[in-house]
């Protein structure tokens, strides 16, 4: 995927946070690749298991487990084969597309907001794993997109504390929030596969765009549209719903849950410090 063809800003700020973006998760082959296969070995290593277990209860004569298991093996070595770094990295890059790309987009085409900074920020989002991270970011990229960063790798790490995290967030790392759920339900909507629509899930989005909401307008108004496309497409009983006064609403499901109003902002402390967040 090149930049031309992302369907980004043609800015250069813009540009050089895609190039970063991508240079990172191909970063990531080598640890891709190490995690698929001891996926692979190890959901392979449970049929072994009970492979051997049939055999000790005499449910397969030796010579069937000879048998089964040899076919096991083959299709084991046959699927570890396949994790060539090429076919990660074509992994790595739909994951890039779909995710932060798509949230980019969000930002450009559906904010009453759209900037250059607040579209490098969206995609650089998931390129930071600590402090150290946010501090190369801040360097490449600046303060504005950095504390963005660093405030959003705080909020997804401790979901427990999310309430609180979001409600100190700043209105534009807020939109990129909003920005990376729209983009999760309009992937949602475009594959009947994803996850995101079993009753529990619904409910957590719903809380986490409650947090959200009230920031930016064309944001809610994409919000609502994009969840609904989606719940109708995944025949889901829930529709989101714009009250007259303006209060997100959850209809279906066992919740009738309302946005909360606009919490006030609070400056988060200690973005870099060497304690993490």
């Amino acid at each position: 995927m090149i930049f031309q063809n992302s369907g980004l800003l043609n800015d250069e700020l813009v540009e050089r946070a895609f190039d970063y973006a991508q240079a990172y998760t191909q970063s990531l082959t080598t640890e891709m690749q190490m995690d698929y296969r001891q996926a692979i070995s190890e959901s392979y290593s449970l049929e072994f298991d009970l492979l051997a277990l049939d055999l000790k209860n005499e449910l397969l004569s030796p010579e069937e487990y000879e048998e089964e298991k040899a076919f096991l093996e083959k299709q084991r070595d046959k699927e570890l084969n396949a994790l060539r770094p090429e076919t990660i990295i074509t992994k790595l890059e739909a994951m890039l597309r779909k995710d932060a790309v798509g949230a980019a987009q969000e930002i450009q085409k559906h904010s009453d907001k759209a900037s250059p900074v607040l579209i490098a920020a969206a995609l650089l989002a998931q390129c930071a794993r600590s402090p150290l991270d946010c501090k190369k970011i801040e360097k490449e990229f600046g303060e504005a997109v950095a504390e963005m960063v660093a405030v959003i790798l705080d909020v997804d790490a401790y979901p427990a504390a999310r309430k609180e995290k979001t409600a100190a967030a700043s209105d534009d790392t807020r939109r990129v929030l909003m920005a990376e759920l729209i983009n999760s339900f309009r992937y949602a909507a475009e594959h009947k596969d994803a996850p995101g629509f079993k009753p529990e899930e619904v409910e957590q989005s719903f809380s986490r765009a409650a947090l959200l909401w009230n920031v930016d307008k064309k944001l809610d108004e994409r919000l609502v549209a994009v969840f609904n496309q989606a719940a109708q497409v995944r025949s889901a009983p829930y529709t989101m719903e714009i009250s007259e006064k303006g209060v997100l609403q959850l209809i279906g499901g066992t919740l009738a849950q309302k946005a909360p109003a606009k919490p006030p902002l609070k400056k988060p402390n200690n973005l870099y410090g060497d304690d993490g967040f």
